[in-house]
């Protein structure tokens, strides 16, 4: 139903930039004679050279938009494939982890085999690091988040999925944190007293769309619970600070940092050089699904 509108309202553009076009050429004639002619001319061809260059763009930006949505479906797939859950996964991307992030994310829970799991920021990624733990057998999953309905609609997940057991979903309201001379708004410290060893890290909260350190307590507050094989699945890396940050950390404490593939949210994986990991993934290629694309 959309299509006819749209197009008649592109029809009708054409129609009058047409008009005011030529409206302009016959005023400058007018004006100026043959000289103004010619400008009416060149701004015609101005115009037509901004529009294939807009078109352009769009068409590119549209391919770049099919090969991403492609890649997240067919993550979607192996999710499903690997995971087989009883119950629909809730929706992916937006503010949740996309779905090649989550499905790199159940693959390390996989291959580490942690026995617990920290995800700073609640949602999707809980039930799915649940389900994984149920497969392995043992492990279990401790989510923070500042959001009480989000936190509560986890849990309700949780139970359809019958994977409640295995994972505890904690409201945490944000406080000012001070850690190395930094102070960010961050969980509630009080939520990780009981926390000795974290075996495996999602940061993926709390929100900081304007970029502006929030995250960093999650790496530099946690690092004394990390065991010796920590891994950490950084998200939001196309946020530049906090991918520079986040680089800048990892040189200076001795940690990888992967990047197997650059989706739309640029998600990093971090582990100790001289860690089990490291020589597990040591000259294999990193990703679960295709060669790094770059999206843009």
């Amino acid at each position: 139903m959309k299509k006819p509108f749209i197009n008649t309202l592109v029809i009708l553009l054409l129609i009058g930039l047409t008009a005011a076009w030529w409206a302009f050429a016959v005023a400058m004639t007018e004006l100026l004679g043959d000289a103004g002619r010619l400008v009416a001319e060149a701004v015609l061809v101005f115009a037509a050279f901004l529009m294939i260059t807009e078109l352009i763009m769009r068409t590119a930006d549209l391919q770049r938009r099919s090969v991403h949505d492609e890649r997240q479906l067919q993550a979607m797939f192996g999710l499903y494939a690997t995971l087989k859950p009883d119950a629909p996964i809730p929706m992916l991307r937006s503010e949740a982890i996309s779905a090649d992030t989550a499905l790199e994310y159940v693959r390390l829970i996989k291959q580490v085999r942690p026995n617990m799991v920290v995800e700073l920021g609640c949602g999707v990624s809980t039930i799915l690091a649940a389900l994984q733990l149920r497969e392995n057998g043992s492990g279990r999953v401790i989510a923070l988040d500042d959001n009480e309905k989000l936190a509560s609609k986890t849990r309700d997940d949780l139970l359809e999925h019958q994977v409640l057991s295995l994972a505890e979903v904690r409201y945490a309201e944000l406080k000012p944190l001070k850690v190395e001379d930094e102070t960010a708004r961050w969980y509630n410290p009080n939520q990780f007293a009981d926390i000795e060893r974290i075996d495996m890290l999602l940061i993926n909260g709390p929100r900081d769309l304007q970029d502006t350190g929030n995250r960093r307590p999650g790496l530099t507050y946690l690092s004394q619970r990390f065991s010796d094989d920590i891994v950490i699945i950084v998200d939001d890396g196309n946020r530049s600070r906090w991918r520079d940050w986040v680089h800048g950390w990892a040189k200076e404490r001795g940690f990888v940092i992967e990047e197997p593939f650059l989706n739309e949210k640029r998600s990093m994986i971090l582990y100790r050089v001289d860690s089990v990991l490291a020589s597990q993934r040591q000259g294999m290629p990193a990703g679960s699904i295709t060669e790094p694309i770059d999206f843009g």
